[in-house]
């Protein structure tokens, strides 16, 4: 079991190295990255760096900050799961200590995992955005929000068409799936076998007009605007192709998320993990600041 300060200082930046992996290789083939096993790493490191935490809060040296950021970081690495046996236990951790169990970092990472599970693009995205979620937490969820997107063009599949086909419009489906850009939603609705087109193309032979179909615009929650239904791209949705499709949407790095980052170093992200609120407070030591203390060691044990 790791005792000393400047193993816990090891673990916790290995633990933000595998997250930037996990979103930095976004796309990679299987020939160059394996994503299996870099979670099975993160989650080797988030297990050993836990256990360095409650060692420490049993000698009276517990450091609530830092112990909050790897705790979020295991609830939205398991954000998939049932909430069993895995995620009370680490919810019942953290209760242990009121600082663990109030901050910033768990408050948030319950909130994203509530979004994740219920499906919820808009919401989620409208979250994760947000100057108050940390880079690496946007980078740990991030190969989440395809799965949410799908869920949310499921969800569309099921609601929006009757006997026939229904049509929604490609500029209320970028808001709908938080896309970067048109484009980018026009893709994925493509990649899940959806038709994306004008109306004239979508109807091919028959007498439908772009008027015909966006009636109900003027009392849509998002306002489309004029110029939006004049372009007339449109997504077919049909009952049951999301459930037909079998591929499976590979993520692919957001603009958004590297707009966090800006123009900070990878390197100062794994040591400092590069909060923006100051609630979010991390593990601010330098390799050279780590000195032995009460708190490193048990009796006769080396540093």
């Amino acid at each position: 079991m790791m005792r000393s300060s400047l193993s816990l200082w090891g673990h916790t930046r290995m633990v933000r190295f595998h997250i930037l992996s996990l979103y930095l290789m976004s796309g990679a083939t299987a020939e160059e990255y394996s994503e299996h096993e870099e979670r099975k790493a993160l989650a080797a490191c988030l297990t050993n760096v836990l256990m360095a935490h409650e060692a420490a809060t049993l000698r009276g040296c517990d450091e609530p900050a830092a112990e909050a950021e790897m705790r979020a970081y295991t609830l939205l690495l398991r954000v998939r799961e049932a909430d069993g046996p895995a995620v009370q236990t680490q919810l019942r951790a953290a209760s242990r200590n009121p600082q663990v169990r109030g901050s910033a970092w768990m408050k948030k990472a319950i909130e994203v995992r509530a979004l994740v599970k219920q499906g919820l693009s808009i919401s989620l995205l409208r979250v994760l955005k947000h100057s108050d979620v940390p880079y690496l937490m946007a980078c740990l969820v991030h190969r989440q929000i395809n799965v949410v997107r799908t869920a949310t063009l499921e969800a569309l599949c099921v609601a929006y068409p009757t006997k026939v086909p229904a049509d929604f419009p490609l500029c209320h489906m970028q808001i709908v799936l938080g896309n970067d850009s048109a484009a980018d939603s026009k893709r994925f609705c493509q990649a899940h076998d959806l038709q994306v087109g004008s109306i004239e193309q979508l109807h091919a032979g028959s007498q439908k007009k772009a008027s015909d179909c966006w009636q109900w615009l003027e009392k849509s929650p998002w306002q489309a605007s004029q110029s939006c239904v004049d372009e007339v791209e449109a997504v077919q949705l049909v009952k049951g192709a999301i459930q037909a499709c079998t591929k499976v949407i590979a993520p692919s790095r957001e603009d958004w998320i590297d707009a966090k980052r800006s123009d900070v170093q990878f390197s100062d992200i794994v040591a400092n993990g590069m909060s923006t609120n100051d609630s979010l407070c991390n593990l601010n030591i330098s390799r050279d600041e780590v000195v032995p203390s009460s708190c490193d060691t048990d009796s006769g044990e080396e540093v």
